[in-house]
Formats: C-alpha cells, structure tokens, sequence
C-alpha cells in the first residue's frame, strides 16, 4: 500500500511538472508568434509607406527622365525622414549607381552609399530584375501601386555594428502620364530604418511583453527566454532578437507547489486536482488565442484577424465584400476633459453599437478611434446605406461622468474587387475615402474613386508649394476694409493671406489652410501674415486685424510671437486686434485666459470670431475679456425685417452691446443687408458690398484719398 500511495505521490508531481512544462511551451509559442507578427506587420508598414513617393509619375520623371537632385531630396529624402522616420536614403540610377544620399534628414555625398552597397546588392539585384519588366501601359493603375505584387524587396543588414531594415523599391509610374526610360532604366530607392531602442520599444509595446534586446550572432538567448533570428539577404543569420518571457518554468512550478502539498495529504483528491489543472491550461490556451485575435478594450476582432479575414475575401476574388472605415469626429475632446477612462467607456459603446448593425459581419477595432467593419456579399450601395445608418448610430449621446456628449464620425467605404489586389491595398483606399468624408464636413459617407488618388498628389503638390511659398516669402497679403456704420469711414482692416501656385493660378483659402492645418503649416503661415499685417499696418493711421488659427493660438511662444511682430515693426498694440475662434476657449479655458490675459496686458485687442457658431458663445463672452465680436456671415443670409432671424440678430448686437463690446457684422454682400444691420445696431461692417480684399497699395491709395476714405455701397452689389 505504501509503495501504491509513493508511486501515486510520484506520479501525480510527474503529471502536474509536466502540466507546467507544458504550460510554459504553450505561454512561449505565444509570444513568439505574436512578437513575429508584431515585426512582420511593421516591417510591412514601412513598406507601404514608400507607395507614397515609389508610384509616381513625377518621381519618374525626375529619377529616371532627368535627375533633378533638389527634387529628389525635397521630395523623397526629405519626405521619407520627416514623416515616415526614414534614417537613410538612397537613390541608385539605371546603373545601380548611387545618385543621392540622406542620413536623418541631411543631404550627404552619394559615396556613402559604398557601406551597405555590398549588403543591399542581393536586394538590388533581385529588384532591378522586376522593374526591368514593369509596363505602365500593362499594369493598371490597382495592379501598379500594389506592393503585393513583389515589385519592391526587404531585409536585414548590418551597417556600424547594428541592425538596419532594408528596403529597395523601384520608382514606377501610376497613372503613365510621363515617358518610359529607355530599357526600362527606373531609379531604384534604398531606404534604411535602424532597429534602435526606439524601433525595439514599440515593437514590445505592441505585444506588451518585457523589453526586447538585441544580440549580434550567434549569440542566444538565456534559456527560457523569447527569441527572433534576423536575417539578411543573402538569408544568413546576423541578429538575434531576444526578450525575457512572461513566465518561466520556476514561477509556474512555486505556483503549483501548494497543488503538489494538496496531493501528498489529500490522495483521494489526486486526480481530481491533476484533471482540473489540465483543463484549466487548456482553457488558457483557449483564451490565449482569443486574445491575440481580439481587441483587449472592446472584445471586437483586432487587426490581425481582420487582415485575415480580409485576405480569405480577396482570395474569394471579391465575392461582393466591401469595406467600412469609421473614425470618430471629436473623440480626442473627451479624452482631454475627462480623462481615458472616459475615453474607453465610449470606445467600448461604440463597439457594441457597431456590433449591433452588423451582426453577421467582421467588426474589428483598427486602433484608437478607428473601427472596420468587413461586410460580406454586400455591394457598395448596400454598403452606403448600412453606413448612412451607422452613422446616424454614432450620433446617439453618450454619459459621460454625468454629460450627455454626442459624437459623430466619418465613414470611408472600398470594394474588395478580388485577387487583383491586396489587402492592404483595400485598407489603403477605405483610408482614402474616410479622409475625404472628413475633409467635405465630416459626418459624412465617402466611397473610394481613383480619382482621390489623384487628389491626393494634388494636395501634396499644394502642401510642397505652400511650405515654398512661406520660406520664400511668397505668400501675399490682402486687407478688407471694416466700415463705420454711422459714417462709412474706413476704421481698420482685416488682413487675409493668398496663395498662387506653380502655374500662376489663385489657390482659394478654403483649400490652402486646411492643407496648412493638416500639415503643420499652420503657424508658419500665420505669423508670415501677422509680421507683414504689423509692418504695413505701422504705415497707416488705422488698425488691423489679424486671424489666429487654433494650432497658432495654442503654441506656447504666441505671445512671445505678437510682441517680436509688433515690435520689429513699430507698431502701437492698440492698433491690432487678433481674431479668435470660440473653439480655442472651449478646448483649453484656463491655457486660453492665460495666453488672452499676456497679451491683453501687452496692449493688443482682442475679438471672437464667427459669434454665434458654438454651442456655448456666451458662456465665453462673458468668462473671458473681449472688445469686439464678429456676427457668423450665416446669421445674415435669409435676413428679412419682422422674422425670427432678425430677432435673433437684433438680440446678439444688444448682448455684445451690453457686455462693452463693439459689434462688426462680416460678410456683408447686399445693401439690404446693411439697411438691417444697422436697424439691429451693429457698429462695423465687414463685407463686399462696400469693398472686395485688396493690396496695400490700393489700400493706401484710398487712405489717401480727398474723399476721408468713406466707402460708398456699391450698387452693383444690391442683390436682395
């Protein structure tokens, strides 16, 4: 008996180390298959990224064509760093000779290319080859930018010491708006990311285990611990990347060491404890792989599993699915004024709203605010209407610590048109689409058009020659007379920047400074307007206005900014008003009154723009000191005596009057208008139908004028 119950003893501590072996097996194939997807799915990122400047026609021409050397650097070196962190960039000629250099954002000579020449070569080789039969005229416009189709190649390298990645792409045509060199003679791009603490951090971050490491070969990792061999591309072994794993054979065996005392004292409880233990592991490695398919936050698919599910939809040539890209407008507001905890709380709703519409279809969480949902046998204008639908779902209000909020989003839709592209490439134009729904107003449906292709190259092309334009000193500078309502006097100006491109043609406002917003050009732009504003204004006896935009305002160097404009030019401070926008308030209240309050002391003036568009105007009137208030051009349309819209703008006049402000209305177009306004008491007027924006020089001329600079209406502009 005691050799039965010994020999249970023993078997029963056999089974359960072995459970725990098995366990930590289990536990370490895990993260090495999530921290190799994790690479892989970075590494294919930075692939991706260089679609942006490697399927372009005007690279082409100025690679391949004729080498034009501070394009390719403004354009590509340049470009590829700024934004996509690219630590080095070569461009190799027909001859896979080097033409150009970069190393962290600076040009350097092209012979640096000489200490990866021989690790890149097989990359070269093999890229060369597939560019050699590249046909614009064959391969269409979704074939062409498709990386999947194996135009470019990657791989690890050794360069000082350490690590890099690899990428060689050829410069190919999109749209074959250009010629084809001669024998297929495409420049070839070598870019090069050091897998530093920086590239290792995130990576770790991303399948949230310890830090990785790195290890020249063929060092190894400690026993027990993760580990991903990099290789180059002659496929020989040159790194090692290596992490402490979650749980090691110890931890786990001191957990089961009070199961193991439990068998020894309890032996009728042996088996049960043994059979347990299994079917607790089991149901780990259940959860295991559950987890590493679906979002942690909102329990919906991750984007791991929607990229599979994506690509068994391309494989299935299209089989009628279709793509939904939703953003949410306005999620970055709660998480500044309540916190992301808030922030989650709504993630997790909208998840389950999604969810709710689209039951039978994949819905992932592609991170952040951002949801797919994959709709299977469904046809794009199926798919519209489900998302005109869902997004009336997104508006629905949320309670967030007691406040009803309501949000709204954007949704961009893609076809899967089957194997003729990847699914990157399907994610990639849903992505396109939903930056179009939010640029025509948000809250909005968008369906992908290749010509969105091509409006993003123009927006580039704007976005390059804007940033020209402000380093060169080649934006110009208008003003817009505001009028005395009583005696039509000129009483100052507003100043209003303009743009003209490469061919000479007017860029409107409306599309240069959402560009400029979008890009951080922002606040170039507006301190260019704000010093030749201050300079002119210096000529003059009147003031002037100047508009500054949300980015400008909440720098911390504006009122640094103002005082420097002000006083290179000489200008008194009661002579410029800045504009702002309510939305600047509401964002940051006490950032706001302290920026407003420096530079009220400095003396300057300070006016709300566009009144009346927030949804709290005069909680900030009121909260904040002002001197003026600009009316929203929109209050005036439809204006009419004895009609609610009268009411409503005679009672904002008396309100500003009330608080000591003076009252401009802008946009006035039609003498009508101006008959009304100064029924309802405003004090400026703002508009066209007294005078369209113009230079400085026609502006001092009418200053200068025998006539006091009073502004007659201008009949041609009566138009009811």
């Amino acid at each position: 008996m005691a050799g039965l119950v010994a020999l249970t003893v023993v078997a029963s501590v056999v089974t359960l180390f072995v459970s725990a072996d098995y366990y930590v097996d289990l536990s370490h194939d895990r993260e090495e298959v999530q921290a190799q997807n994790a690479l892989d799915l970075k590494l294919q990122r930075l692939r991706n990224d260089l679609t942006s400047v490697t399927f372009w026609d005007e690279a082409v021409q100025n690679t391949a064509l004729s080498f034009d050397e501070a394009w390719v650097d403004e354009n590509v070196g340049q470009w590829l760093h700024r934004f996509y962190a690219a630590d080095r960039v070569f461009m190799l000629d027909a001859g896979n000779k080097a033409a150009y250099a970069n190393a962290k954002g600076v040009q350097l000579p092209a012979s640096t290319y000489a200490a990866l020449a021989a690790q890149a070569a097989p990359l070269v080789a093999k890229v060369r080859e597939r560019a050699d039969s590249y046909r614009p005229a064959a391969d269409s416009l979704t074939i062409g930018r498709n990386l999947s189709r194996g135009y470019d190649d990657a791989a690890f390298a050794m360069i000082d010491g350490r690590p890099v990645f690899l990428i060689v792409a050829p410069i190919l045509h999109d749209f074959g708006r250009v010629g084809t060199p001669a024998d297929g003679g495409y420049a070839l791009l070598v870019s090069a990311y050091d897998v530093d603490e920086d590239f290792l951090a995130s990576l770790s971050d991303s399948v949230l285990i310890d830090r990785m490491s790195l290890a020249g070969w063929p060092a190894r990792a400690a026993p027990g611990d993760g580990e991903l061999v990099l290789r180059n591309a002659s496929d020989q072994r040159i790194a090692v990347l290596h992490w402490r794993a979650q749980r090691h054979m110890g931890d786990v065996v001191e957990r089961l060491l009070p199961f193991a005392m439990v068998v020894l004292l309890v032996m009728t409880l042996a088996g049960i404890l043994v059979y347990r233990f299994i079917r607790s592991s089991a149901h780990d490695l259940s959860i295991t792989r559950h987890e590493a398919r679906h979002d942690e936050l909102t329990g919906l698919a991750n984007r791991r599993l929607l990229m599979e599910k994506l690509g068994e939809a391309v494989a299935a040539k299209g089989g009628g699915a279709t793509l939904l890209f939703v953003d949410l407008d306005g999620f970055k507001d709660v998480n500044d004024m309540w916190g992301h905890e808030a922030g989650d709380k709504v993630l997790r709703t909208v998840g389950r709203r999604i969810r709710r519409l689209f039951p039978g279809d994949t819905v992932a969480r592609f991170g952040g605010d951002e949801f797919v949902v994959l709709i299977a046998d469904s046809d794009v204008d199926a798919a519209r209407s489900r998302a005109t639908g869902l997004l009336a779902a997104l508006t629905e209000p949320h309670n967030v610590e007691g406040t009803q909020v309501r949000l709204s989003g954007s949704i961009g839709i893609a076809a899967v048109q089957g194997s003729d592209t990847s699914p990157d490439e399907v994610v990639r134009r849903a992505d396109i689409a939903l930056y179009q729904a939010k640029s025509r107003g948000r809250s909005r449906v968008a369906l992908f058009e290749a010509a969105m292709d091509e409006d993003l190259h123009h927006r580039r092309r704007i976005e390059g020659e804007l940033r020209r334009a402000i380093d060169g000193d080649a934006v110009k500078v208008v003003y817009q007379p505001k009028v005395c309502a009583r005696t039509q006097r000129i009483v100052g100006v507003e100043a209003l920047a303009r743009f003209v491109d490469a061919d000479g043609r007017p860029v409107s406002p409306s599309v240069f400074v959402p560009i400029a917003e979008e890009s951080g050009l922002i606040a170039g732009l507006g301190e260019r307007v704000l010093r030749t504003a201050c300079a002119d204004a210096a000529r003059w006896s009147i003031g002037v206005a100047v508009n500054l935009s949300p980015a400008q305002f909440r720098g911390d160097d504006i009122v640094d900014t103002v005082k420097s404009a002000l006083e290179s030019a000489g200008l008194d401070p009661a002579r410029l008003t800045l504009e702002i926008t309510e939305t600047v308030l509401v964002n940051d209240p006490e950032g706001a009154r302290r920026r407003l309050d420096a530079l009220r002391a400095m003396g300057v003036k300070l006016a709300l723009d566009d009144f009346g568009t927030g949804y709290s105007s005069l909680v900030y009137l009121q909260r904040f000191k002002l001197d003026s208030m600009k009316i929203a051009q929109g209050f005036l349309e439809g204006l009419a005596p004895d009609t609610d819209a009268m009411t409503v703008l005679s009672s904002m006049v008396a309100l500003g009057h009330a608080l000591g402000l003076t009252v401009v209305a802008e946009g006035v177009e039609t003498v009508r208008q101006v008959e009304l306004l100064k029924r309802a008491g405003a004090d400026e007027f703002q508009g066209n139908v007294f005078a369209e924006p113009m230079s400085r020089a026609v502006l001092e001329a009418m200053l200068a004028s025998g006539d006091g600079a009073v502004i007659p209406l201008r009949q041609a502009a009566t138009r009811a």
